[in-house]
């Protein structure tokens, strides 16, 4: 819970870091830089990707050190329920300076592109599943002394294995976007970019149940379980090996500015921005996971020049 409060705080105290150095950067336009900082940003949003099937051999593959699973193979003979690549419980938080880049005579900016870099957060499961194996047996029936019909009793083992595989990432991005008129109140943007880093957290989750329990079943289909016998109840967590991410994606969006005559609320917007792209997760142990993936942010921008 640290992490997951401190880096929004982080990436914001760097959009405020930026308010200090654009104040203190020169205004004259007779010795231009090849990049200059024209806005800083703060968002924040999610992002989806798509499923991938996979199996629990490459679970096990992964966490060749768990002492769970193996428990879970041996006679237990687990059906696959389901099992996926991808991000549930997404969130993400990003900081990014934008630059205008100057002409080759350093004498004027270009109008576009501009000039995108930061950091960026996500955090999510990047691998989960859940395998389960339910057997029912009728064993007894007995006469309802009250109805003058026959109760039956089962008798029910059911096996469940559940895992996975959680990741906090910090993501370094840079993108070229381009933008229509940005003197206007609205202006919408397009481009290219794409992010890579490595996980700052990532550990797995393993849970194994075996048990078996009673369910009585009147004529009428009425159902009463009784207490269940616990053979198994196991639980692990482990930490996970370093890996890269890669994401080349699009970016599109748009932004609001709070006013056009107002001195200071003429430099702020508001906007949102999506992303579609490809998230490449290279895990040393299976082969490289491509997903696609969606992302979208809502965040406030500083104009600065």
């Amino acid at each position: 819970m640290r992490t997951k409060l401190s880096v929004p705080v982080i990436l914001f105290t760097l959009l405020l870091l930026s308010v200090g150095v654009a104040a203190q950067s020169p205004r004259k336009t007779d010795n231009i830089r090849l990049l200059t900082l024209a806005e800083s940003s703060f968002s924040f949003g999610y992002h989806v990707t798509n499923k991938q099937g996979s199996s629990l051999d490459q679970y096990q593959t992964i966490m060749a050190a768990s002492e769970v699973i193996p428990q879970a193979r041996s006679g237990l003979e687990l059906q696959q329920s389901w099992f996926t690549f991808g991000y549930f419980q997404p969130v993400s938080y990003s900081s990014m300076l934008h630059f205008r880049i100057a002409d080759r005579q350093r004498e004027s900016f270009r109008v576009a592109p501009q000039l995108r870099l930061g950091i960026s957060y996500r955090g999510g499961n990047l691998f989960s599943g859940y395998f389960q194996r339910q057997a029912v047996e009728q064993i007894d029936s007995l006469m309802n002394p009250v109805t003058g019909t026959y109760d039956f009793i089962d008798s029910v083992h059911r096996t469940n294995l559940a895992f996975r595989l959680q990741s906090e990432q910090i993501l370094f991005d840079a993108s070229m976007v381009f933008a229509t008129n940005t003197d206007r109140v609205f202006s919408i943007y397009g481009g290219g970019g794409i992010a890579m880093g490595i996980p700052i957290m990532s550990y797995a989750h393993t849970s194994l149940y075996d048990g078996h329990y009673r369910v009585t079943r009147d004529a009428e289909g009425k159902e009463k379980r009784h207490p269940a016998t616990v053979l198994l109840d196991l639980e692990e967590t482990m930490k996970e090996g370093t890996y890269w991410v890669l994401m080349p994606y699009v970016p599109f969006g748009v932004s609001m500015r709070l006013s056009r005559s107002n001195p200071f609320l003429s430099q702020v917007s508001l906007f949102y921005e999506g992303r579609i792209g490809v998230h490449m997760r290279m895990l040393p142990e299976v082969p490289n996971v491509r997903l696609s993936t969606r992302h979208h942010t809502f965040g406030i921008k500083i104009r600065w020049k």
